[in-house]
């Protein structure tokens, strides 16, 4: 299980700078392990942390979730066309 990852910004305003990303708190879902809190920022600048209160694998999710939202239809009184 990794701990911490480093690796060197290739380009953009970091460009050198050392990218880190730490992972603590390790915890078993269904037999596999996942880090609960993830840690991530540019060495000597400040990170920002990420903490999951769970993790789900292959929930069973509603398609209707993935659906396009209908174009809502405006009425005269709304100010559409007479």
């Amino acid at each position: 299980m990794p701990i911490s990852v480093e690796s060197e910004i290739l380009s953009g305003q970091m460009k050198g700078k050392t990218s880190i990303a730490t992972f603590s708190d390790y915890q078993e879902v269904d037999g596999l392990y996942f880090p609960f809190s993830i840690s991530q920022g540019i060495k000597d600048l400040g990170s920002q942390a990420i903490t999951f209160e769970s993790i789900e694998l292959n929930p069973t999710v509603d398609d209707a979730i993935f659906k396009y939202p209908e174009a809502a239809k405006i009425t005269e009184e709304e100010g559409g066309d007479k």
